[in-house]
């Protein structure tokens, strides 16, 4: 998700059993954050070593958290050349919910072009890099599955990525967006289908879960989340990936939104607000 923007509402998967044993990420932690507003080391430090994402891969890292980088369509080819060569072996997320006309908004056949694209550059500019497919909005398994039939009519082979990445909101106006079992199902099914693909050894990446409504009585249509059940959604949903091998790295999504969605996890002077501080009591309750 990108700021302004609101993500499509996607249909749910069946939920299927637990996967196999996954393959080692060379990441530090697991869990992160989506740097929706830029925030300084020292801010990041207030939660943990946590790893995070910029929506690019432009301007300078932040030392002691690792960064995951990001392409998106119409990138800078010169300048994604000149990342991967500074930043060797790094894993890099092609695409932000190119299933959503509201983000990258991109058919499966445009998004396996610019997979291709992509993948073409980032293997022959540095062959050590990690290039993690998907981006889906609400882990949307016939979407991914639409992109690698694209991806093999266009090439003639099936997509090979290092990993897969998902979005996971329940968004639905039916819904309750702190429905923690719902979340959980849909996780579940996208692990389902890696399996079912010979995919099942291959990492899988939350890179935006959070609870984006309820700011305020009638924002965006939905009624004032109470902050206790946003708290408890953040520390129930953070132990259950901590404790399953569903999701090897996870992402919250925002360190800030200037108000324009619920999940800040920073207010305007810097401070951790109490979304923060629930994030950071799961992390550290699971890293102790």
């Amino acid at each position: 998700m990108d700021l302004l923007l609101i993500p499509l509402v996607l249909g749910a998967c069946s939920s299927a059993g637990a996967p196999r044993p996954s393959r080692a990420i060379d990441l530090s932690t697991r869990a992160g954050v989506v740097m929706a507003a830029s925030v300084p080391r020292e801010a990041l430090d207030l939660l943990a070593p946590v790893w995070y994402y910029t929506y690019g891969f432009g301007g300078q890292s932040l030392e002691g958290h690792p960064r995951v980088l990001l392409v998106r369509p119409h990138y800078d080819e010169e300048a994604a050349a000149e990342a991967l060569r500074e930043a060797p072996g790094s894993w890099w997320l092609v695409g932000n919910e190119p299933n959503d006309p509201y983000q990258d908004d991109l058919s499966p056949g445009a998004y396996a072009a610019l997979y291709g694209r992509f993948e073409a550059l980032a293997r022959r500019i540095d062959p050590a890099c990690r290039i993690v497919a998907g981006g889906v909005a609400n882990a949307d398994t016939l979407w991914a599955d639409a992109f690698r039939h694209a991806y093999r009519d266009e090439f003639g082979v099936w997509p090979a990525p290092d990993a897969w990445h998902i979005h996971n909101y329940i968004l639905e106006p039916e819904r309750d967006q702190l429905d923690l079992a719902e979340f959980q199902k849909r996780i579940v099914a996208f692990r389902a289908w890696m399996e079912d693909i010979g995919d099942e050894d291959l990492p899988l990446f939350l890179t935006e879960f959070g609870a984006l409504y309820g700011l305020h009585d009638g924002h965006l249509g939905r009624p004032e989340e109470d902050p206790e059940r946003v708290a408890g959604f953040v520390r129930e949903a953070v132990a259950w990936l901590y404790a399953t091998d569903h999701v090897q790295h996870f992402a919250w999504f925002a360190t800030g939104t200037a108000g324009q969605f619920n999940g800040d996890l920073y207010d305007a002077s810097g401070a951790l607000t109490p979304v923060g501080q629930a994030y950071r009591e799961a992390i550290r309750q699971e890293v102790n």
